[in-house]
């Protein structure tokens, strides 16, 4: 059985801005990191991305310049998911939102991913039940939900699917505070997990607030920018 300090290469499997910030994090960690896209420019346009974040914290004094080169040089590019996958102990995806193509993904992901390995998706809101749906091992699919910027938020909702085992959710928490994140256990695979409902809870209390006539949409807006907004922040 798969230990966390087992895993040594964690597959990115796309290289939009989630995926280019959870391959930074995970090679700034130490661990060798296969980026997969289909397309080579997208995946060029990830290289710079991660580049030119890095010189921002370098500019800031949180991370070396020495460090910065050898993390980008512990990640690989690909367009072969297949090989991205094969050498892999963790995959990360992180495609866009659409249930579709991520079943798409995770059906491949089970052909070329080692057993054993774990198989988690960024999603934000889809169920990650109907995504393991696509597999033959539902028990090793788990949500990981990154806040964006993904190389700067701490927090990473791990969301238990209906097949998710108990293993899979230690192993995922497990190597989210190996490399410095705070993983937020969501215990039942529900729409909108816990960060988006509680972010949907403001939401809907300054439309009722609108709608009520306690006070106008602009007074609103300057209570959540100049105070809660501004006190969150700080």
């Amino acid at each position: 059985m798969l230990q966390v300090e087992e895993i040594r290469t964690v597959a990115v499997i796309g290289a939009g801005m989630m995926g280019s910030g959870i391959a930074q994090t995970f090679a700034q960690a130490g661990y060798t990191v296969n980026l997969y896209a289909r397309r080579d420019t997208t995946l060029q346009a990830a290289v710079r991305r991660i580049t030119t974040s890095q010189e921002s914290l370098t500019s800031a004094g949180l991370l070396g310049a020495a460090e910065a080169r050898e993390a980008r040089d512990r990640i690989r590019i690909f367009t072969d998911l297949p090989h991205a996958v094969c050498a892999s102990q963790f995959v990360s995806e992180s495609v866009p939102e659409d249930l579709k193509v991520k079943r798409e993904v995770f059906a491949a992901l089970d052909r070329h991913a080692p057993p054993g390995a774990v198989l988690s998706t960024d999603t934000s809101g889809l169920s990650v039940s109907a995504i393991a749906a696509a597999t033959a091992r539902p028990e090793a699919v788990v949500g990981c939900h990154w806040m964006n910027p993904a190389h700067l938020m701490p927090p990473v909702e791990v969301i238990r699917g209906q097949g998710t085992s108990d293993r899979t959710m230690e192993l995922a928490c497990g190597l989210l505070q190996r490399i410095g994140r705070i993983p937020i256990r969501v215990e039942r695979d529900v729409p909108g997990f816990l960060w988006n409902r509680l972010q949907l809870a403001l939401v809907r209390e300054a439309l009722h607030v609108v709608e009520q006539g306690i006070a106008t949409p602009e007074a609103v807006d300057q209570a959540i920018t100049a105070g809660l907004g501004l006190r969150w922040s700080a």
